[in-house]
């Protein structure tokens, strides 16, 4: 895709009543910005037209949820308490896990994963 189309792509998503269609890699791809919480919007990924549980829940690597799916790392131990560990502790008992969601929150961190995990990006229309 070109400069403009990503900056036609970025004004549509700015509203809730539009929706864009992309051609990725040979997969049908809507984004839509919705509610997720009461007070917050996201750009939803809708692949082929639907969101699959399995994409977000099993262990095992897939490829839309490498593709399409953000993931968001976060630690067990609080960025205050950590100030206040040992390095010895810290690197010893710092655990993260994984959490794999069918929205972005930022349109630029969506940008730059569907460019750096897809070849060929095409944009279909804005609905």
């Amino acid at each position: 895709m070109q400069k403009e189309e990503w900056e036609q792509v970025k004004e549509a998503l700015g509203s809730m009543y539009k929706k864009v269609q992309l051609e990725i890699d040979g997969y049908n791809i809507t984004l839509q910005l919705q509610r997720i919480s009461t007070y917050k919007n996201a750009i939803v990924i809708y692949v082929n037209g639907e969101i699959k549980i399995e994409w977000l829940s099993k262990d095992k690597e897939n490829e839309i949820r490498k593709r399409f799916i953000r993931v968001s790392e976060r630690s067990l131990i609080k960025a205050k308490d950590k100030k206040n560990m040992p390095k010895r502790l810290l690197k010893e008992y710092d655990m993260t896990y994984k959490t794999y969601l069918p929205y972005w929150v930022s349109f630029g961190g969506l940008k730059r994963h569907l460019i750096k995990n897809n070849e060929r990006i095409e944009l279909i229309g804005i609905i």
